[in-house]
């Protein structure tokens, strides 16, 4: 009961914040898993990202990718994703990622890191945009129906000037709804760095896995 009581007030202690913010975006969406072999998962996400308070939709994707599994702790995923903008030109990217886990049952702890190789292209003028991202997560084994967690995350540019572009702070939880079901929620601090005028994003996020 009191595991219960804790998650219901850090929920509305985001809500709250996510309300307050002058800058802030929703990102809901789902993905759909479907285990090929005991190596290969295939996986399609679809998300739409809402700003201004919920007054306009910022952009929609669709996402495409297949999971290697090299290891118990370390797999492979490339994908694809096609982007829509609202106001701004569409985009194609290619991503590698690699994704290395542990989990130490002692400490209840689970460390994750996912290092990824990004390229963007803009629709029509084939500007190029290329990243690597260092993304760090540790989440902790709570309760059987749910598990917090903390990520960090920066994006380092490649073309132009080879520099740090953005940081993200990140505080969820992770719900086990039922076997083939799970849910995350978060709250994220998104900030631009080495630009004339950066931006600074609150987003709370919303997101569906379904295991097929």
């Amino acid at each position: 009961m009191r595991t219960y009581l804790v998650l219901v007030c850090s929920i509305l202690i985001v809500f709250s914040a996510y309300g307050q913010s002058e800058s802030s975006e929703l990102w809901s969406g789902y993905t759909l898993k479907f285990k090929i072999n005991k190596k290969w998962r295939a996986e399609l996400e679809q998300q739409i990202r809402a700003t201004d308070q919920l007054q306009g939709i910022r952009s929609a994707f669709a996402e495409m990718g297949v999971r290697y599994k090299i290891t118990d702790y370390l797999n492979l995923k490339p994908q694809l994703r096609y982007s829509v903008n609202n106001g701004q030109r569409n985009e194609f990217r290619f991503s590698l990622d690699a994704n290395v886990e542990w989990n130490f049952k002692k400490w209840n702890l689970r460390p994750k890191y996912r290092f990824r190789f990004q390229n963007t292209t803009v629709d029509y003028t084939g500007e190029n945009k290329t990243l690597l991202r260092n993304q760090f997560e540790l989440a902790h084994n709570l309760s059987r129906p749910v598990d917090p967690y903390v990520e960090y995350e920066n994006f380092y540019r490649l073309n132009l000037k080879n520099e740090v572009r953005n940081h993200r702070y990140t505080f969820g939880l992770e719900w086990k709804l039922n076997r083939d079901i799970d849910l995350k929620t978060f709250i994220r601090a998104d900030r631009e760095v080495n630009i004339k005028r950066p931006d600074k994003q609150n987003i709370l996020g919303l997101e569906l896995s379904f295991d097929l």
